[in-house]
């Protein structure tokens, strides 16, 4: 499990659009059309000496994190590489990555952007044999950090101009979450993550407990009432590579997708991913309906089972 991270204050960011500034450098947030950078997007984030058209960024708040979205081109910030955090580029990306945004002070424009609510943090580095100043992920609790300029991981946050957010396209809707094979329903478990139990062991039977909304390309997933959101908040895995889906006020960004079969067999089934990448909500024990089995991930790469499929019921 990831340290959470302590904010200096409860000072939240303006909705709008800013420029964002390396506390270093001075150089500001841009981005560069070049996939040498990394292998998932074109569209790698570097730092300029000057804020052109791409170094507008509108940051919008979601549950207790931010999106960062470009306004150039309306894509988000995002993580996308599932098999790693720590040193991987921070991307543009049609669904968007939740950041927590720290500022250092009640006053200043000082701040630091870390992954939901955990110690890893935006920072500047130089990267071998290329040319420019990339964005990428640091450990602010790394052995290490001392050896590194604290400003490496402090970014000037600019105001600029009014927000532009409007009301996604799609209503949010509540829903009950049910397993395809076990026939079992997503429930939060007593220790905080996702399971699946039969309809019986719900209060009155009601199994409609998860709000769906839009965000970008993706959607939030909100346990009904409260203001926890399904995300994961490890990054490394049991010894089979399952991670657990934790609940958090820092809302994780999900890709859900239209099962699909010649057969129709799979008739209104989804698949949800974090992200863009192919780690996938999966059943244990392929989708047992013994109550209480965990909702986990895994990186299934192209292979298929219908035990990582759910029905959502309105």
């Amino acid at each position: 499990m990831l340290n959470k991270s302590s904010s200096v204050n409860n000072r939240l960011v303006e909705p709008g659009i800013y420029e964002i500034q390396s506390g270093v450098t001075s150089l500001f947030l841009n981005s560069t059309a070049d996939a040498v950078y990394n292998g998932w997007c074109d569209d790698a984030l570097t730092l300029k000496r000057f804020p052109s058209r791409r170094g507008k960024w509108e940051i919008t708040k979601v549950g207790d994190g931010y999106t960062i979205k470009q306004v150039f081109s309306g894509m988000y910030c995002a993580l996308v590489d599932g098999d790693r955090f720590l040193s991987q580029p921070v991307v543009l990306s049609k669904i968007p990555t939740i950041w927590a945004i720290d500022y250092l002070d009640e006053s200043s424009e000082k701040a630091r952007i870390l992954w939901s609510a955990s110690e890893i943090a935006w920072e500047m580095i130089q990267a071998n044999n290329l040319k420019d100043t990339l964005l990428a992920m640091g450990n602010l609790s790394s052995s290490n950090v001392n050896e590194k300029p604290k400003e490496a991981f402090v970014w000037n946050l600019k105001l600029v101009g009014e927000s532009t957010a409007r009301p996604g396209l799609v209503m949010p809707g509540l829903y009950s979450l049910q397993n395809k094979v076990s026939q079992t329903f997503v429930m939060m478990g007593p220790n905080g993550i996702l399971g699946c139990w039969p309809k019986a062991a719900f209060v009155n039977e009601n199994t409609k407990l998860w709000e769906i909304a839009p965000l970008g390309d993706g959607y939030t997933i909100r346990f009904c009432g409260t203001d926890m959101y399904c995300t994961l908040e490890d990054i490394v895995g049991d010894q089979y590579g399952r991670l657990p889906i934790n609940l958090s006020t820092y809302p994780g960004i999900w890709k859900i997708d239209l099962a699909e079969s010649i057969l129709h067999e799979f008739a209104g089934c989804f698949q949800i991913f974090w992200g863009e990448t192919r780690i996938t909500w999966d059943l244990n024990d392929g989708g047992s309906a013994k109550a209480g089995t965990l909702v986990t991930m895994k990186n299934y790469g192209q292979s298929f089972h219908p035990c990582r499929l759910f029905k959502f019921i309105p």
